[in-house]
């Protein structure tokens, strides 16, 4: 079996009731689950919250509880549907933090040389 190469970010589609985005995603081998930001949940009509899960900061000696929902995610051909857990990422660079959970799934592959998908515009070009 050939293993499917990702790299360090890779465009996946994500898909609820409400319809589907494509977005840039950071592959992350640090972080055991998914996530995906709420403000995008809320565009493709996620939900109910299927419960909460524990997760420990990174630069932080705490921990936060975080929402968990079911979401289709579509990634280098593949697709997947699984619990995610569910922040605000309003601030950071990615939407969406692929996990150990789909990359042991899907049995991929991480190839840092492969290159970046472009940038998605929210706005189109003049």
């Amino acid at each position: 079996m050939r293993r499917k190469k990702v790299g360090l970010v890779e465009r996946v589609r994500v898909s609820g009731p409400k319809g589907a985005f494509w977005i840039n995603a950071k592959i992350d081998t640090g972080s055991e689950r998914t996530s995906l930001d709420s403000r995008l949940t809320r565009k493709i009509g996620l939900g109910p919250v299927l419960g909460y899960v524990k997760i420990r900061s990174s630069h932080r000696d705490t921990s936060m509880k975080r929402p968990v929902m079911k979401i289709k995610l579509d990634i280098a051909g593949e697709k997947f549907t699984l619990n995610a857990g569910i922040n605000d990422r309003s601030r950071l660079r990615y939407r969406a933090i692929i996990g150990k959970d789909v990359l042991t799934a899907g049995h991929f592959l991480i190839d840092p040389a492969k290159p970046k998908p472009k940038p998605i515009h929210k706005k189109p070009k003049p």
